[in-house]
């Protein structure tokens, strides 16, 4: 049984997450929309195809453009947020529009190449886990110097953690450190002992921001640190109007090289239409999160360019356990079976999202390409799933309520589900609510007050991070039904398993227990996450579904 601190974890990941495709549905056709012949389920699939190649394409080419030295014909990046996070560390920076903060004004411990599908730490030379799997050693790199003018140090990773624990609700993360145990050899050199082996330690560090220990102590680890974090980082906030506007400027002996542009400003912009005008006005340089008609606009004009940032958001129907008739296997199959994934994809997302063939995404770890053509998941087949309804006791009809955040795409993917569900007598009941009022009732102390859910979940590197993680557990209450605690044993037998190999091997494990006894979810649908900007904008990198500035510049 999960720990109750994991639901915190639930709160802050699906906020992380929430914005993703929040904005993403569906409308109606418009002059800036290009022409394209539809497929016969009603969605652009030619002119999907057609953007996300483009994309991924401009993608590759920003990267092949970032070089040592670059400088920039423009000194100001100004990019657009919804809200205003209040402090900066990911336990504020709970909406993706805020992204290019998270990775300018704090720096990670840890990070994961996509290319080589391995971790790596920027401020590291090197480490290597202990032979009993119960600690590591790093090497620093050498004279890192952070924005208060010392040099990065073990001490100042090991006040990274205590701060990491203290002030983010992901701190739990890193429970599995024994501070205590904590041997510093030299100025670069020190060891970082585990209570129990962590096989997906990795994951766990790569969310680890890092902290001068001596500014941190300075303010006696005070959360108003947060508000101009001094770390090793590549700016630092110099200009904060609360709700209006926050201004970063560049640390010239950022460790990594001097980054091209001076400084950088995130302007509040609350309504995203205005938001996307502004970009198109050159008001703003960079939006996060474009709506699907909006990234059909960016397609086609001239001057402004799009990247997609990779294929790494679920989005998933919960059954909650805690529904007499959920916790029966049956009932979740035939709910599985009445699904249509494409008609949603095409009629909620405009087609630019891929059918889920399996509850992991491309990009995570133990993912197998045979799904593309030989999914787990069935096709929907409303005959069996009304027998199996029958079976279970529940011929007669059924409702069900269904709790979901009021944006454009949850509000037309209930609507499509609506009907889907109603051909095997499921009627759905929908409460469709601010986000604040959804979490307030998923992770209420009265598991009863829904029976399903819509919600996403970022999945990439170890899925680990992704599918052992609250969202899905909290929400849906798999313990309550007869599968549970089998589900339970085999994600600890992942997170005590060190060797990737037989991680992977374990993830198929997860893979055929959740479609022969499990189904506690239905993915829906992997979804992306594009990014608009002007079409000199380049030279940036992409982390897992974050884009760092660091080296970026305008052409």
């Amino acid at each position: 049984m999960k720990s109750k601190k994991i639901l915190v974890f639930a709160l802050i990941l699906t906020m992380i997450a929430t914005l993703i495709l929040s904005s993403c549905g569906n409308s109606s056709s418009s002059e800036d929309t290009p022409a394209t012949d539809s497929d016969s389920s009603g969605g652009n699939s030619d002119l999907a195809a057609q953007i996300i190649a483009s994309a991924q394409d401009y993608m590759k080419l920003a990267q092949s453009e970032m070089k040592d030295g670059a400088t920039s014909s423009k000194d100001t990046l100004v990019f657009a947020a919804v809200t205003d996070p209040g402090r900066i560390d990911l336990g504020s920076l709970l909406e993706f529009t805020q992204y290019p903060f998270a990775t300018m004004c704090v720096e990670y411990f840890m990070r994961y190449d996509f290319e080589k599908a391995e971790f790596y730490s920027p401020v590291c030379d090197s480490y290597e886990t202990d032979e009993d799997n119960m600690g590591v050693t790093f090497h620093l790199t050498p004279n890192i110097k952070m924005n208060d003018g010392n040099i990065l140090e073990p001490s100042d990773v090991v006040a990274s953690i205590e701060a990491f624990r203290t002030h983010n609700g992901l701190g739990w993360q890193l429970d599995f450190v024994d501070l205590d145990q904590t041997t510093i050899t030299d100025s670069t050199t020190f060891n970082l002992r585990f209570k129990e082996v962590n096989g997906v330690w990795e994951s766990g560090f790569q969310m680890l921001t890092l902290v001068s220990g001596k500014a941190y102590e300075a303010v006696n680890g005070d959360v108003s640190f947060f508000q101009a974090p001094i770390g090793p980082q590549a700016y630092d906030v110099t200009d904060w109007v609360s709700g209006d506007h926050i201004t970063v400027t560049r640390f010239d002996d950022y460790y990594r090289g001097t980054p091209p542009i001076k400084t950088v400003t995130m302007e509040i912009i609350s309504d995203r239409t205005a938001a996307f005008m502004a970009l198109q006005n050159g008001d703003i340089d960079l939006l996060w999160n474009i709506s699907a008609d909006q990234v059909q606009t960016v397609y086609a004009e001239d001057n402004l360019e799009q990247v997609v940032m990779g294929e790494n958001m679920s989005i998933w129907l919960g059954m909650n356990s805690a529904n007499e008739a959920l916790s029966d296997f049956r009932v979740r199959k035939a709910i599985f079976l009445a699904i249509d994934r494409q008609e949603i994809i095409d009629g909620a997302y405009d087609g630019l999202a891929y059918p889920a063939n399996s509850v992991l995404t491309r990009e995570a770890l133990g993912y197998n390409t045979s799904y593309d053509t030989d999914p787990i998941f069935p096709d929907q087949n409303i005959e069996e799933a009304q027998a199996l309804l029958d079976d279970a006791g529940y011929g007669d009809g059924l409702t069900l309520r269904i709790l979901a955040e009021s944006t454009i795409n949850f509000q037309l993917v209930t609507e499509l589900l609506s009907a889907q569900l109603e051909q095997i007598g499921i009627t759905l009941d929908a409460e469709l609510t601010d986000y604040a009022t959804m979490n307030a009732k998923m992770f209420g102390e009265d598991a009863t007050a829904y029976d399903m859910t819509l919600f996403l979940c970022q999945d990439s590197d170890d899925a680990i991070s992704t599918l052992d993680n609250p969202m899905l557990f909290g929400a849906t209450h798999p313990e309550l039904s007869e599968a549970g605690d089998g589900w339970y044993a085999l994600w600890d037998e992942i997170r005590a398993t060190p060797d990737t190999d037989e991680r992977i091997k374990l993830y198929e494990d997860v893979q055929t227990y959740f479609a022969e006894e499990g189904l506690f979810w239905v993915p829906l649908a992997v979804g992306q996450t594009y990014v608009a900007f002007d079409k000199d904008l380049t030279g940036f990198r992409r982390n897992g579904f974050m884009l760092y500035f660091e080296g970026a510049y305008f052409r």
